[in-house]
């Protein structure tokens, strides 16, 4: 099936759904074929992340990502936590042509390309998925097919994967983009107000204040952890009270962590408090785009990682 017509097909089904959509030529098809102000860009390996940050901070908003087999392989590893995290309002479509075909020039010169993936050959995106734990996936290879599938995504409070076999047929008269990457988050972050999603206040931004919520009728209760006496460079428990403490006081109520030593009491805290939405993560760097998921869906975000962790960040910093 051509892509184009089977995303024809998602934007009579999508109404209101949140886009996060990859790079190349998909992005553009997707802009083109189902333009709306909820469609925001994430660069690979990020659109799943980038995807779940903003599923947990909207849970009533249904949130689909959209991107290509080469960007869902290069960022395989954060299916094992959207599969964790379960939440209900998740779609997940991987447009799979086997190739690298649209980054750049590559496949639309006859001198260029297209690049094989792994999915060209023995690997198989569906089983990642299910293995990983994920209710709900599946294969499609026809725009009937498709349809059904989508269909039926929309209908369940579950996370669903849709693999959808594509065939390598560029878009004909593909349009440039329409705009650039900035000033399509700054439309989505508008349209997202607009609804009464989030705040026009969020994080302080049009008041200039810090994160901190106005209203404090809602007590912060610290979780209470046991742990034993020991020497060594991780903070001290009662450190790591005033650190865990300061952060709520601060207005954060989202927390995203890559367990380590350094930082483990912190951390704990934040996995045993019923008032934040905590989340463990496989990779600093996509920590940091759950992280900036869960900002732009109007939450006020934490990431908690080792120093180390910070080189593996630089991509995500850039976007």
């Amino acid at each position: 099936m051509n892509r184009w017509e089977a995303i024809e097909i998602f934007n009579q089904l999508r109404r209101d759904a949140i886009v996060v959509h990859g790079t190349g030529g998909m992005g553009i098809e997707v802009n083109t074929k189902s333009p709306s102000d909820l469609n925001i860009y994430s660069p690979m390996p990020y659109p799943t992340p980038v995807g779940l940050g903003l599923a947990l901070a909207l849970p009533k908003q249904r949130v689909v990502v959209t991107e290509g087999d080469g960007s869902a392989l290069s960022g395989i590893s954060s299916l094992a936590t959207v599969a964790n995290m379960s939440p209900k309002n998740l779609i997940h479509i991987v447009w799979d042509n086997g190739a690298w075909l649209s980054p750049g020039t590559m496949g639309t010169r006859r001198h260029y390309g297209p690049f094989p993936t792994a999915t060209g050959g023995r690997t198989d995106l569906e089983g990642f998925a299910r293995a990983a734990g994920f209710e709900r996936s599946t294969t499609v290879k026809t725009l009937k097919d498709f349809e059904v599938a989508l269909r039926d995504a929309f209908a369940k409070d579950c996370p669903n994967y849709i693999v959808a076999k594509i065939n390598k047929t560029p878009m004909p008269d593909l349009p440039a983009k329409p705009v650039g990457t900035v000033e399509q988050a700054i439309n989505f972050r508008r349209g997202l107000i607009q609804r009464g999603w989030i705040s026009s206040g969020h994080a302080g931004v049009s008041k200039g204040k810090w994160l901190a919520p106005e209203d404090h009728s809602t007590p912060i209760i610290l979780p209470e952890i046991e742990a034993e006496t020991e020497a060594g460079p991780r903070p001290s428990l009662e450190k790591a009270r005033i650190i865990y403490s300061s952060l709520r006081e601060a207005g954060i109520d989202f927390v995203v962590y890559l367990p380590d030593s350094a930082n483990y009491f912190v951390q704990r805290m934040a996995a045993e408090d019923p008032q934040v939405t905590s989340v463990s993560v496989t990779r600093e760097d996509e920590g940091l785009a759950i992280a900036m998921g869960a900002f732009m869906g109007g939450r006020n975000p934490v990431l908690i990682i080792e120093a180390s962790g910070l080189g593996l960040c630089t991509l995500a910093f850039s976007t």
